[in-house]
């Protein structure tokens, strides 16, 4: 929404002063009013809360941050431990132990 609002918006104020001054000041606020971005920048966070409710009760998910909503549109892969939980990616191996028999080889 942010990104589509960083065009509309000068759009629609640079065609409302544009045809302002060729047909007057009620035409200015025709498209002011009319082109208005208010209920659509408005209307967006509570849309993202309202998602993450539905995603919370509906799926046992817990969604902190609606940033966290809009990278999954691009999540190719996701990764999880045995217990389920998501991980972050840097792994590390703390020690390694041989299973009971088993020769220690280097």
């Amino acid at each position: 929404v942010g990104r589509f609002a960083t065009w509309y918006t000068p759009t629609v104020l640079g065609l409302a002063v544009a045809l302002g001054l060729y047909k007057g000041f009620q035409q200015f606020l025709v498209v002011v009013v009319a082109g208005c971005p208010c209920a659509l920048l408005g209307a967006a966070p509570f849309v993202q809360g309202a998602t993450l409710t539905l995603l919370a009760g509906r799926h046992r998910l817990l969604v902190k941050h609606a940033r966290t909503l809009e990278a999954l549109a691009v999540m190719q892969a996701i990764g999880l431990d045995k217990t389920g939980t998501l991980t972050t990616g840097h792994f590390e191996l703390l020690r390694l132990e041989p299973l009971p028999g088993a020769a220690h080889t280097r």
